[in-house]
């Protein structure tokens, strides 16, 4: 369980940073029974991994239960029967400072977990993941304006500094009637800087048997290709001539019929293998690279992807970082939350079971 320090050391620091007051402790990882009491609460609760518990909380361990805490860069195992006292563990103090890709992507595990410990909101309940699972104090109580239930409430448009706050695309939809179930079509995949190779656009499904007519142009509003499509995806060959390195070109997909029905539309860009390699480098050159494990590094690799616009390839790493461990909470969440800030919470869902 050592390597979550690692991870979770960078949450820390960014969240202390950022909120300018003392850090929350985290429950890093937990085995057998494990409670939590906060001091203006009168019951114990169970918490599981993830918890985000108040620094004068006080945890409970039985029998053979053990603990990883993380705090102000430190982290701390406790084992056995008894009780923790998180504000002896973890007294107000120094923190550290951590350089460079290190930091962003403390930045980006932050909105990460600020996403998934949200306040609870009856509209979509998308505040509590995993429900039935303490969540301890949660994070929607420490930063004042967050947490409308889908965990990324009063983001600020245009903040887009790779806090992993922004990047959130007016106007995207929110991926609600996904699958069949609603009247609108949402753009998905791919958005940003993409390799020039055949690349796979794809779409959200509406009620109904549809048929898409699907449409890209360049900056200047030209067509440089457009099919009609049976299905909600498409390859096509984004090798051609006709399309230019460093070209932007923008795509979205509409319903073929008497009423139809517009996506939104997404922009991509054709980049370079040496542009991509220089953004993944970000990512390995830092602190923290060779000291994770193999899955973890993936999600190291689509942060820095992902900071640097590389959407599409970002989004098969997160997903290939799930795959090596499908139990992993800590990449489900960021996995997750790279949906959220991409505007669909749908398939943010889908991702997080």
């Amino acid at each position: 369980m050592k390597r979550f320090c690692l991870l979770f050391l960078m949450a820390c620091m960014a969240f202390a940073v950022h909120a300018q007051r003392p850090m929350p402790v985290m429950l890093i990882s937990s085995e057998g029974k494990v409670s939590y009491k906060s001091p203006d609460v009168k019951k114990r609760s169970k918490v599981n991994t993830g918890a985000v518990l108040k620094r004068d909380g006080m945890v409970k361990l039985t029998g053979k239960s053990k603990a990883t805490f993380l705090c102000d860069g430190k982290f701390v195992e406790k084992s056995g029967k008894g009780e923790v006292d998180l504000a002896s563990v973890y007294p107000v103090g120094k923190t550290q400072v951590l350089p460079n890709f290190d930091l962003n992507f403390g930045d980006f595990s932050t909105a990460a977990f600020m996403m998934a410990a949200s306040s609870n909101d009856p509209r979509d309940g998308w505040g509590n993941i995993e429900e039935g699972k303490g969540n301890g104090d949660g994070w929607g109580n420490i930063e004042e304006g967050k947490g409308n239930g889908d965990g990324w409430g009063n983001i600020e448009e245009g903040k887009g500094n790779g806090d992993g706050w922004g990047n959130i695309e007016e106007g995207k939809g929110n991926g609600d009637g996904w699958g069949g179930k609603g009247a609108d079509v949402v753009s998905i995949q791919p958005y940003g800087k993409i390799m020039p190779k055949s690349v796979r656009f794809y779409w959200s499904k509406p009620a109904g048997k549809n048929t898409y007519n699907f449409m890209l142009k360049d900056d200047s509003g030209k067509v440089v290709f457009e099919s009609t499509v049976p299905d909600t995806f498409l390859v096509v060959d984004l090798s051609k001539p006709s399309f230019k390195a460093g070209a932007k070109y923008h795509w979205n997909v509409s319903t073929k019929s008497d009423d139809p029905v517009e996506s939104n539309t997404m922009i991509i860009e054709i980049g370079d293998k040496a542009g991509m390699d220089k953004a993944m480098g970000d990512a390995k050159d830092g602190d923290l690279y060779a000291k994770s494990a193999g899955n973890i590094q993936l999600v190291m690799q689509a942060v820095a992807l992902e900071s640097n616009s590389w959407f599409d390839e970002a989004a098969k790493l997160y997903e290939k970082a799930q795959k090596m461990d499908s139990k992993d909470t800590y990449v489900k969440l960021m996995h997750s939350a790279f949906w959220v800030r991409r505007g669909l919470k749908a398939k943010a869902r889908e991702v997080y079971k």
